[in-house]
């Protein structure tokens, strides 16, 4: 579709000269992105799940590895830091409000902060701050 458009705004130029040539040097590139997308093997099937190959094969490492480990690194960060202004926000004297008004400085702080959060849960962790109390958990009947 792209190329097309380029081709048909191409042709209101004369052969030859410089907006021509740059359109077709764009086209040239436009077609070299698409053959390498082609063969690179990340295309949908015929079904229309895309090939990720997830077999152990440290060739395809980059496709489904380094992106979940970045998912789950940021949706970690995520959390730490929202239960972090949560705790943060009891501490205070009308904590209701500071759960509705949110103090931006405050949770900006907290958040160039909580780049460490896997260290910090560590921590939290071996010191028995992380997880809450058997008894403080509450249990539905059943």
């Amino acid at each position: 579709k792209r190329i097309k458009g380029l081709k048909r705004r191409q042709k209101t130029f004369e052969k030859g000269s410089a907006p021509y040539v740059a359109i077709g040097d764009t086209i040239a590139k436009a077609k070299a992105r698409t053959a390498a997308y082609k063969n690179s093997n990340l295309l949908c099937g015929a079904d229309g799940y895309p090939h990720l190959i997830v077999d152990g094969n440290l060739e395809h490492l980059g496709e489904f590895v380094f992106p979940g480990l970045g998912f789950l690194y940021i949706s970690g960060w995520i959390g730490w830091v929202g239960r972090k202004y949560l705790i943060d926000a009891k501490a205070q004297a009308k904590p209701t409000d500071a759960e509705i008004i949110i103090d931006v400085p405050k949770a900006l702080g907290i958040m160039f902060a909580g780049w460490s959060w896997p260290a910090l849960a560590l921590t939290e962790l071996r010191q028995g701050e992380l997880l809450a109390p058997a008894d403080e958990v509450t249990v539905s009947p059943r």
